[in-house]
């Protein structure tokens, strides 16, 4: 005997092991002091390895400008670079990559900048990993007014 739901069966179940597989893709990650603690707790020879599972996902992170110009990478026409600011015992820059123009005229060096964007790359400044550079995607971004 044929069971007519078999087929249906089989498709939910591949669809349910593709979305359990996507490794939290397009999670959000907030780069905050708990994250930056959490990431310290990590044996510096590992630190490379966790970032890759977090590479494609969103993150949102605070930092403070040091340049705005053109540079066109990622199909974007603009970089925003910005020095972290909760990021602890660690120097993490932010190259913050976006088409918007307006950031031009509108960000200001040492004005605090936060961001939501996609992690495309990061890349360790040392090998004791506890600098990096982190290329974003931005999404949105707000200048924080205190």
């Amino acid at each position: 005997m044929r069971f007519p739901g078999k087929n249906l069966l089989i498709l939910l179940l591949m669809v349910s092991l593709a979305y359990a597989g996507n490794n939290g893709v397009n999670n959000l990650i907030v780069l905050n002091k708990e994250f930056y603690s959490d990431f310290l707790k990590i044996d510096p020879i590992k630190r490379d390895f966790y970032l890759d599972t977090k590479l494609n996902n969103i993150i949102q992170g605070r930092g403070y400008v040091e340049s705005v110009g053109i540079y066109e990478r990622y199909q974007k026409k603009y970089r925003i670079i910005i020095t972290d600011s909760e990021a602890l015992n660690l120097t993490i820059r932010y190259n913050i990559f976006t088409n918007n123009g307006d950031y031009l005229t509108l960000l200001k060096k040492s004005e605090l900048f936060e961001f939501r964007g996609q992690l495309v790359i990061y890349t360790p400044l040392n090998s004791r990993k506890d600098a990096y550079i982190f290329d974003i995607i931005l999404s949105s971004g707000a200048l924080i007014v205190k």
